[in-house]
């Protein structure tokens, strides 16, 4: 909570809440068996439909392998065009699940 003064001594206070949004860039790639595809694998094919930020696979906090990987793109047509290309597609076997991830948004609230 943060208490700031406003017009010469007027108080508003306001609190900051967390909340989750989808993101436009950011995709969560699902089902994905490590021991066939490596982090490589993935860049290639996700790079296939535009310029790429960010791909690797998730991992906990003792590197176990989560069977997803996050896929940042520069732009927000590259991440739709992915979700509409890839999911639901073969990859070695399994089907993907490509959506959008979620990314924490801070937000002021006023408090009355």
């Amino acid at each position: 909570q943060r208490t700031l003064r406003i017009d010469g001594g007027f108080e508003k206070a306001y609190t900051k809440t967390k909340t989750l949004r989808p993101s436009d860039r950011r995709l969560k790639v699902r089902n994905i068996d490590e021991k066939q595809v490596t982090n490589d694998d993935l860049k290639k094919l996700f790079a296939k439909i535009g310029e790429l930020k960010v791909c690797r696979f998730d991992r906990n906090e003792f590197g176990q392998f989560l069977g997803s990987a996050t896929v940042t793109y520069e732009r927000p047509d590259f991440a739709k065009q992915a979700i509409q290309e890839y999911h639901g597609a073969f990859l070695d076997d399994k089907v993907l699940t490509v959506e959008y991830d979620t990314v924490p948004q801070m937000t002021k609230v006023p408090r009355p």
